[in-house]
Protein backbone atom coordinates (compact mmCIF):
# COMPACT_ATOMS: atom_id res chain seq x y z
CA UNK A 1 0.00 0.00 0.00
CA UNK A 2 2.82 2.38 0.82
CA UNK A 3 4.32 1.68 -2.62
CA UNK A 4 0.99 2.43 -4.31
CA UNK A 5 0.66 5.69 -2.41
CA UNK A 6 4.21 6.69 -3.46
CA UNK A 7 3.49 6.00 -7.13
CA UNK A 8 0.23 7.95 -6.95
CA UNK A 9 2.03 10.88 -5.33
CA UNK A 10 4.70 10.88 -8.07
CA UNK A 11 2.03 10.86 -10.78
CA UNK A 12 0.26 13.78 -9.13
CA UNK A 13 3.50 15.74 -8.88
CA UNK A 14 4.30 15.03 -12.56
CA UNK A 15 0.82 16.12 -13.64
CA UNK A 16 1.13 19.27 -11.56
CA UNK A 17 4.51 20.03 -13.09
CA UNK A 18 3.08 19.53 -16.57
CA UNK A 19 0.16 21.86 -15.80
CA UNK A 20 2.59 24.40 -14.40
CA UNK A 21 4.74 24.14 -17.52
CA UNK A 22 1.80 24.75 -19.84
CA UNK A 23 0.19 27.38 -17.63
CA UNK A 24 2.41 30.17 -19.04
CA UNK A 25 3.89 30.65 -22.52
CA UNK A 26 7.54 29.85 -23.05
CA UNK A 27 9.75 30.91 -25.95
CA UNK A 28 13.15 29.63 -27.13
CA UNK A 29 15.41 31.34 -29.69
CA UNK A 30 18.01 29.62 -31.86
CA UNK A 31 20.48 31.26 -34.26
CA UNK A 32 23.22 29.75 -36.40
CA UNK A 33 25.94 32.04 -35.01
CA UNK A 34 26.35 35.37 -33.21
CA UNK A 35 29.50 36.69 -34.96
CA UNK A 36 30.94 37.51 -38.37
CA UNK A 37 28.06 39.62 -39.77
CA UNK A 38 28.64 42.60 -42.11
CA UNK A 39 26.65 45.31 -43.84
CA UNK A 40 23.93 43.56 -45.88
CA UNK A 41 24.10 40.23 -44.02
CA UNK A 42 20.97 38.18 -43.41
CA UNK A 43 20.37 36.91 -39.87
CA UNK A 44 18.01 33.99 -39.33
CA UNK A 45 16.29 33.30 -36.01
CA UNK A 46 14.32 30.13 -35.30
CA UNK A 47 11.76 30.50 -32.49
CA UNK A 48 9.73 27.86 -30.71
CA UNK A 49 6.75 29.10 -28.74
CA UNK A 50 5.06 26.84 -26.18
CA UNK A 51 1.49 27.97 -25.45
CA UNK A 52 -0.75 26.91 -22.54
CA UNK A 53 -3.97 24.98 -22.97
CA UNK A 54 -6.61 26.96 -24.86
CA UNK A 55 -4.11 29.54 -26.18
CA UNK A 56 -3.53 30.30 -29.84
CA UNK A 57 -1.26 32.49 -31.95
CA UNK A 58 -2.83 35.75 -33.14
CA UNK A 59 -1.40 35.75 -36.64
CA UNK A 60 -2.83 39.12 -37.80
CA UNK A 61 -0.87 40.81 -35.01
CA UNK A 62 2.46 39.20 -35.89
CA UNK A 63 5.20 41.70 -36.88
CA UNK A 64 5.11 42.65 -40.57
CA UNK A 65 8.21 42.91 -42.79
CA UNK A 66 9.74 46.35 -42.69
CA UNK A 67 12.15 48.54 -40.75
CA UNK A 68 12.82 47.54 -37.15
CA UNK A 69 15.07 50.56 -36.55
CA UNK A 70 17.39 52.76 -38.60
CA UNK A 71 19.84 49.94 -39.37
CA UNK A 72 17.81 46.72 -39.20
CA UNK A 73 15.01 45.38 -41.39
CA UNK A 74 12.65 42.48 -40.78
CA UNK A 75 12.68 40.67 -44.14
CA UNK A 76 10.44 37.65 -43.57
CA UNK A 77 8.41 36.01 -40.79
CA UNK A 78 6.92 32.54 -41.26
CA UNK A 79 5.15 30.34 -38.75
CA UNK A 80 4.06 26.73 -38.53
CA UNK A 81 1.94 24.87 -35.95
CA UNK A 82 4.16 21.96 -34.94
CA UNK A 83 1.80 20.51 -32.32
CA UNK A 84 -1.16 21.46 -30.15
CA UNK A 85 1.06 23.56 -27.88
CA UNK A 86 4.13 24.38 -30.01
CA UNK A 87 4.43 26.97 -32.79
CA UNK A 88 7.60 27.33 -34.87
CA UNK A 89 8.39 30.85 -36.09
CA UNK A 90 11.22 31.58 -38.53
CA UNK A 91 12.40 35.19 -38.73
CA UNK A 92 14.92 36.74 -41.16
CA UNK A 93 16.56 40.10 -40.50
CA UNK A 94 18.91 42.14 -42.72
CA UNK A 95 21.63 44.42 -41.37
CA UNK A 96 22.17 47.88 -42.91
CA UNK A 97 24.69 49.24 -40.45
CA UNK A 98 27.94 50.53 -41.92
CA UNK A 99 30.84 50.61 -39.46
CA UNK A 100 34.61 51.17 -39.62
CA UNK A 101 35.54 49.13 -36.53
CA UNK A 102 34.17 45.84 -35.14
CA UNK A 103 31.35 46.31 -32.67
CA UNK A 104 28.53 44.50 -30.93
CA UNK A 105 25.00 45.19 -32.15
CA UNK A 106 21.72 44.23 -30.49
CA UNK A 107 18.50 43.08 -32.14
CA UNK A 108 15.63 44.43 -29.99
CA UNK A 109 12.84 42.19 -28.62
CA UNK A 110 10.13 41.10 -31.01
CA UNK A 111 6.53 41.02 -29.75
CA UNK A 112 4.60 37.79 -30.46
CA UNK A 113 0.86 38.08 -29.81
CA UNK A 114 -1.31 35.19 -28.58
CA UNK A 115 -4.85 34.85 -27.27
CA UNK A 116 -5.96 32.90 -24.21
CA UNK A 117 -9.42 32.98 -22.64
CA UNK A 118 -10.60 35.62 -25.13
CA UNK A 119 -7.83 38.04 -24.11
CA UNK A 120 -4.84 39.06 -26.21
CA UNK A 121 -1.40 38.96 -24.63
CA UNK A 122 2.20 39.24 -25.81
CA UNK A 123 5.45 37.43 -25.23
CA UNK A 124 8.71 39.07 -26.28
CA UNK A 125 11.77 37.48 -27.75
CA UNK A 126 14.95 38.20 -25.80
CA UNK A 127 17.41 40.84 -26.93
CA UNK A 128 20.05 39.20 -29.11
CA UNK A 129 23.62 40.48 -29.38
CA UNK A 130 25.91 39.68 -32.28
CA UNK A 131 29.31 40.69 -33.61
CA UNK A 132 29.37 43.10 -36.54
CA UNK A 133 32.55 43.56 -38.59
CA UNK A 134 33.34 46.27 -41.20
CA UNK A 135 33.59 45.61 -44.92
CA UNK A 136 36.59 47.95 -45.17
CA UNK A 137 39.74 47.18 -43.14
CA UNK A 138 39.84 49.50 -40.12
CA UNK A 139 43.30 50.88 -40.99
CA UNK A 140 42.22 52.08 -44.45
CA UNK A 141 41.93 55.92 -44.66
CA UNK A 142 38.75 57.35 -46.12
CA UNK A 143 40.59 58.83 -49.13
CA UNK A 144 41.94 55.36 -50.00
CA UNK A 145 38.53 53.69 -50.14
CA UNK A 146 37.69 52.84 -53.75
CA UNK A 147 34.02 52.49 -54.65
CA UNK A 148 33.04 50.33 -57.57
CA UNK A 149 30.25 51.39 -59.87
CA UNK A 150 27.10 49.38 -60.31
CA UNK A 151 27.57 46.27 -62.40
CA UNK A 152 25.17 46.18 -65.34
CA UNK A 153 23.96 42.88 -66.61
CA UNK A 154 25.06 42.23 -70.16
CA UNK A 155 22.30 41.40 -72.58
CA UNK A 156 22.93 38.88 -75.34
CA UNK A 157 20.38 38.38 -78.12
CA UNK A 158 18.99 34.88 -77.95
CA UNK A 159 19.40 34.38 -81.70
CA UNK A 160 23.05 35.42 -81.62
CA UNK A 161 23.72 33.11 -78.69
CA UNK A 162 22.08 30.24 -80.59
CA UNK A 163 24.23 30.77 -83.67
CA UNK A 164 27.35 31.06 -81.54
CA UNK A 165 26.43 27.80 -79.85
CA UNK A 166 25.91 26.13 -83.24
CA UNK A 167 29.25 27.48 -84.45
CA UNK A 168 30.95 26.15 -81.33
CA UNK A 169 29.43 22.72 -81.86
CA UNK A 170 30.49 22.82 -85.51
CA UNK A 171 34.06 23.69 -84.57
CA UNK A 172 34.12 20.89 -82.00
CA UNK A 173 32.78 18.43 -84.58
CA UNK A 174 35.43 19.55 -87.09
CA UNK A 175 38.12 19.00 -84.49
CA UNK A 176 36.93 15.47 -83.80
CA UNK A 177 36.80 14.67 -87.52
CA UNK A 178 40.26 16.10 -88.07
CA UNK A 179 41.73 13.99 -85.29
CA UNK A 180 39.96 10.89 -86.59
CA UNK A 181 41.37 11.54 -90.05
CA UNK A 182 44.89 12.21 -88.76
CA UNK A 183 45.07 9.03 -86.69
CA UNK A 184 43.09 6.78 -89.04
CA UNK A 185 40.25 6.12 -86.63
CA UNK A 186 37.64 5.98 -89.41
CA UNK A 187 38.25 3.04 -91.77
CA UNK A 188 38.67 4.06 -95.41
CA UNK A 189 38.77 7.77 -94.66
CA UNK A 190 42.32 8.17 -95.99
CA UNK A 191 41.36 6.85 -99.44
CA UNK A 192 38.66 9.49 -99.94
CA UNK A 193 38.95 12.92 -101.51
CA UNK A 194 37.41 15.39 -98.98
CA UNK A 195 36.46 18.09 -101.50
CA UNK A 196 34.92 15.55 -103.87
CA UNK A 197 32.82 14.24 -100.96
CA UNK A 198 31.83 17.82 -100.10
CA UNK A 199 30.72 18.43 -103.71
CA UNK A 200 28.50 15.35 -103.60
CA UNK A 201 26.95 16.49 -100.31
CA UNK A 202 26.26 19.95 -101.72
CA UNK A 203 24.75 18.48 -104.89
CA UNK A 204 22.31 16.38 -102.83
CA UNK A 205 20.99 19.60 -101.25
CA UNK A 206 19.81 21.26 -104.48
CA UNK A 207 16.18 20.55 -103.64
CA UNK A 208 16.49 22.16 -100.18
CA UNK A 209 15.82 25.81 -99.41
CA UNK A 210 18.65 28.27 -100.19
CA UNK A 211 19.28 28.93 -96.50
CA UNK A 212 19.67 25.23 -95.70
CA UNK A 213 21.88 24.74 -98.77
CA UNK A 214 24.19 27.58 -97.77
CA UNK A 215 24.46 26.44 -94.15
CA UNK A 216 25.17 22.80 -94.99
CA UNK A 217 27.45 23.74 -97.90
CA UNK A 218 29.65 25.94 -95.74
CA UNK A 219 29.93 23.17 -93.17
CA UNK A 220 30.81 20.62 -95.88
CA UNK A 221 33.65 22.80 -97.24
CA UNK A 222 34.92 23.47 -93.69
CA UNK A 223 35.06 19.71 -93.09
CA UNK A 224 36.84 19.14 -96.42
CA UNK A 225 39.45 21.73 -95.43
CA UNK A 226 39.96 20.08 -92.04
CA UNK A 227 40.35 16.61 -93.58
CA UNK A 228 42.76 17.92 -96.22
CA UNK A 229 44.96 19.84 -93.79
CA UNK A 230 44.69 17.39 -90.87
CA UNK A 231 43.19 20.00 -88.54
CA UNK A 232 40.58 22.79 -88.70
CA UNK A 233 41.60 25.71 -90.92
CA UNK A 234 40.88 29.31 -89.93
CA UNK A 235 41.49 32.53 -91.91
CA UNK A 236 44.73 33.28 -90.06
CA UNK A 237 46.04 29.84 -91.04
CA UNK A 238 45.72 30.24 -94.83
CA UNK A 239 49.46 30.89 -95.34
CA UNK A 240 50.31 27.69 -93.47
CA UNK A 241 47.62 25.80 -95.42
CA UNK A 242 48.96 26.93 -98.83
CA UNK A 243 52.51 26.18 -97.74
CA UNK A 244 51.48 22.62 -96.83
CA UNK A 245 49.08 22.25 -99.82
CA UNK A 246 50.51 24.48 -102.58
CA UNK A 247 48.21 22.91 -105.16
CA UNK A 248 45.37 25.09 -103.77
CA UNK A 249 47.35 28.35 -103.87
CA UNK A 250 45.84 29.56 -107.20
CA UNK A 251 42.44 29.76 -105.43
CA UNK A 252 43.68 31.99 -102.61
CA UNK A 253 41.22 34.79 -103.41
CA UNK A 254 38.33 32.31 -103.45
CA UNK A 255 39.42 30.84 -100.12
CA UNK A 256 39.43 34.33 -98.60
CA UNK A 257 35.95 35.00 -100.01
CA UNK A 258 34.77 31.66 -98.61
CA UNK A 259 35.96 32.50 -95.09
CA UNK A 260 34.38 35.95 -95.35
CA UNK A 261 31.01 34.39 -96.31
CA UNK A 262 31.34 31.82 -93.50
CA UNK A 263 32.08 34.56 -90.95
CA UNK A 264 29.00 36.54 -91.99
CA UNK A 265 26.75 33.47 -91.99
CA UNK A 266 27.74 31.90 -88.67
CA UNK A 267 28.83 34.87 -86.57
CA UNK A 268 26.85 37.80 -88.00
CA UNK A 269 23.31 36.41 -88.23
CA UNK A 270 21.86 39.92 -88.43
CA UNK A 271 23.68 40.72 -91.68
CA UNK A 272 21.33 40.71 -94.70
CA UNK A 273 22.24 38.41 -97.59
CA UNK A 274 21.58 39.99 -101.01
CA UNK A 275 20.83 36.69 -102.75
CA UNK A 276 21.39 33.44 -100.89
CA UNK A 277 20.94 31.42 -104.11
CA UNK A 278 23.87 33.24 -105.71
CA UNK A 279 26.04 32.45 -102.69
CA UNK A 280 25.01 28.78 -102.91
CA UNK A 281 26.01 28.60 -106.60
CA UNK A 282 29.33 30.34 -105.92
CA UNK A 283 30.06 27.95 -103.05
CA UNK A 284 29.30 24.91 -105.23
CA UNK A 285 31.60 26.20 -107.99
CA UNK A 286 34.37 26.90 -105.48
CA UNK A 287 34.05 23.38 -104.08
CA UNK A 288 34.23 21.84 -107.60
CA UNK A 289 37.41 23.77 -108.39
CA UNK A 290 38.96 22.58 -105.10
CA UNK A 291 38.00 19.01 -106.00
CA UNK A 292 39.73 19.29 -109.42
CA UNK A 293 42.93 20.55 -107.77
CA UNK A 294 42.62 17.83 -105.15
CA UNK A 295 42.35 15.19 -107.90
CA UNK A 296 45.33 16.58 -109.76
CA UNK A 297 47.44 16.39 -106.62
Amino acid sequence: MALMRSIALMLCLAAGALRAETAAPHLELQASRDFGYTLGSLIEHHLRLWLPDGAELVTPLLPSPGAVNDWLDLRTLRWEQESAHVVRIDVTYQVFKGIRDPETAVIPPLAIAYRVGGTNAEIHTPEWSFGLIPLIPPATPDDKVMLRGDAHERQFPAQSAFYRFVAFLSAAALGVLALASRFGLIPGLGRRRPFADACRRIARLRSASPGVRLDAGLRAVHEALAKTHGKPVFPAMLDAFFEARPVFAPLRAEFEAFFDASQRHFFEPGAEETDVSVHCQALEGFCRRCARLERSA
